[in-house]
């Protein structure tokens, strides 16, 4: 892949992403420690993925313009500049990051092994959140919004903020489930993973245009960021799908992954029920 020089504003512009990254990182290997080795194996696979694909940001000339896109809108807003990057960068790394990470890795997995696998990524889910939610009273990831949260945590106006913030996590977490399917659509796409991919960074350039034209707020982004593109191999024959195991009932299925015993955003995941 081409690259090019480094993008000068980078390593200021991602600051505040790089802290919460870091933490979670911290935390994953927390979680790590106490699997099997099998299962530490695959972890440590996903992480040191998921860092390589970050550390190319600053080379890539197809990420270098959303990069530019969100650190421009956010310096329209003073007050939530740092949460609005925040809010940018975590939407492209886990909808765009994560899936083609996760493909790799799944490539070639037996239907038991894939169960397992995404069994743990799930697992991984709380953690991903307290982390998240840990770094949203930092005032160098959130910047001046942590005193004005401060100032005003007794009034109505200070409520609505900290529900924009937890919402965060909540998002995160669905946009996580996503990108697990459209992994498991990519490492299944044998000659159209490169179209796959493609039709991933189409769904990052149609938002980044949304984002572009509305208010420079927060609750606006996540609202305009709620979802990912759903991957569908196109043209195949049936013969050709690979079998796919539903990790609650291990039962193989024949087509794109079902997304119908996911969490829906608002609701609780089966591992938070009850029970």
């Amino acid at each position: 892949m081409r690259r090019i020089p480094p993008w000068p504003p980078f390593a200021e512009s991602t600051d505040g992403f790089k802290r919460v990254y870091e933490e979670v990182t911290k935390r994953m290997r927390e979680f790590q420690a106490a699997q099997s080795e099998t299962e530490a194996e695959w972890i440590d696979l996903w992480i040191v993925g998921f860092q390589e694909e970050f550390d190319s940001w600053a080379t890539s000339p197809r990420v270098r313009e959303y990069l530019e896109m969100v650190h421009t809108r956010a310096k329209a807003s003073s007050r939530w500049s740092d949460a609005l990057r925040l809010v940018g960068y975590v939407y492209l790394h886990v909808v765009y990051d994560l899936p083609r990470v996760l493909a790799v890795f799944l490539l070639g997995k037996s239907p038991q092994v894939r169960g397992r696998a995404r069994a743990v990524f799930r697992e991984m889910r709380p953690l991903v959140v307290d982390a998240l939610e840990t770094k949203l009273i930092d005032p160098q990831v959130v910047g001046s919004a942590v005193g004005w949260i401060g100032k005003f945590r007794f009034i109505r106006r200070g409520d609505i903020y900290r529900s924009v913030m937890i919402g965060l996590g909540e998002w995160i977490s669905f946009l996580r489930n996503e990108a697990w399917l459209n992994a498991e659509t990519i490492a299944d796409g044998h000659g159209y993973r490169q179209q796959l991919e493609k039709d991933l960074w189409k769904q990052i350039t149609i938002q980044s245009q949304a984002l572009r034209n509305m208010p420079a707020h927060p609750q606006n982004w996540l609202s305009q960021l709620d979802s990912s593109p759903v991957l569908e191999i196109p043209h195949r024959d049936v013969g050709d799908i690979a079998d796919v195991v539903d990790e609650y009932s291990g039962v193989p299925r024949s087509e794109t992954p079902d997304r119908s015993g996911l969490p829906v955003k608002g609701e609780p995941s089966p591992a938070d029920e009850p029970g």
